[in-house]
């Protein structure tokens, strides 16, 4: 983790008066963020600024156009380069550090900015105790830093932030896929089911309002009415249910499609439980009448 130095001065710095809180945070960011390099000049993409520093893309913009207008940072929109001009002013430490910077905007593969960042930084560079040291830097990359060092201005990136002229790009209007049509539902059905409910939790005593029929309507769609209906018999055949005026109410017990699942499930298990049972006491019966040698024929039933 690399550690940056910071002048306490920074938000009274007189180049830096006047600029909104916005833009003074995103300049705080664009310095100590984990994508920056030696020089000042690094890689970044505007959707990754605004996860980072928590700004939307309006805000980020407002504060970058701010920046550039006091021309304390340079971007290419094109190559998502970000370059802070006054960074390396700042941060210089030692020679190593000069050195670090200067093989990395070398390396560069825009000439706009490489030839932008020496030019900008003449005088630091210039130095008798760093002077050679670059200098031989980059001899090793075949380049001459006199002339790095007198790059003219129109050498120096302009930035891409904005195309004043340019029209918005329109964005493609995404095809609406047709919705498909439910067959209509009988509202004699939707009756029928609040009519049923009715008798089994409320004693045939509720009335029939337009919430219930919205509700009854809203399964009808997916689900028969012998389903529907059997879904009823399932809840109230548990005892809890039945005992439960709000959950038993209509309008839960039909709130989903799922609650119609759980209620069918539970009307399954009760018959296969009651069938179950009778098979069982037939049986036993049988046994008993074999055993007093009593036929079928001459029992009671």
């Amino acid at each position: 983790m690399a550690k940056r130095l910071w002048n306490d001065e920074y938000w009274s710095d007189p180049d830096r008066l006047g600029l909104s809180f916005d833009a003074m945070g995103l300049y705080f960011y664009l310095c100590c963020n984990t994508h920056t390099q030696a020089s000042g000049v690094y890689r970044l993409h505007l959707d990754v600024a605004c996860f980072e520093s928590r700004m939307d893309a309006k805000r980020l913009l407002v504060g970058m156009v701010e920046l550039e207008q006091r021309d304390l940072i340079v971007y290419d929109g094109d190559e998502h380069l970000m370059w802070v001009k006054t960074f390396f002013k700042e941060q210089q430490g030692s020679w190593k550090f000069t050195l670090a910077a200067v093989r990395q905007v070398i390396t560069l593969e825009s000439d706009g900015f490489k030839n932008g960042w020496f030019a900008h930084n003449k005088k630091l560079l210039s130095k008798p105790d760093v002077a050679k040291r670059v200098q031989e830097e980059c001899e090793t990359y075949g380049l001459e830093l006199g002339k790095l060092l007198e790059a003219k201005i129109s050498e120096i990136p302009v930035s891409h932030l904005f195309t004043p002229n340019a029209k918005p790009a329109e964005k493609p209007t995404p095809e609406r896929k047709p919705r498909k049509k439910q067959p209509p539902v009988n509202d004699g059905q939707a009756d029928s089911l609040i009519s049923e409910w009715s008798r089994l939790f409320r004693s045939g005593k509720s009335r029939v309002t337009p919430k219930r029929i919205s509700k009854a309507r809203a399964r009808l769609k997916n689900w028969s009415l012998e389903q529907l209906r059997e879904c009823l018999t399932g809840y109230h055949s548990d005892k809890w249910w039945r005992d439960n005026a709000n959950a038993n109410e209509f309008l839960t017990m039909f709130a989903s499609d799922e609650r119609v699942e759980a209620g069918i499930m539970k009307s399954q298990t009760t018959t296969a439980s009651v069938t179950t049972e009778t098979d069982e006491l037939f049986s036993q019966a049988e046994k008993e009448m074999t055993e007093h040698s009593i036929s079928l024929d001459d029992a009671p039933f």
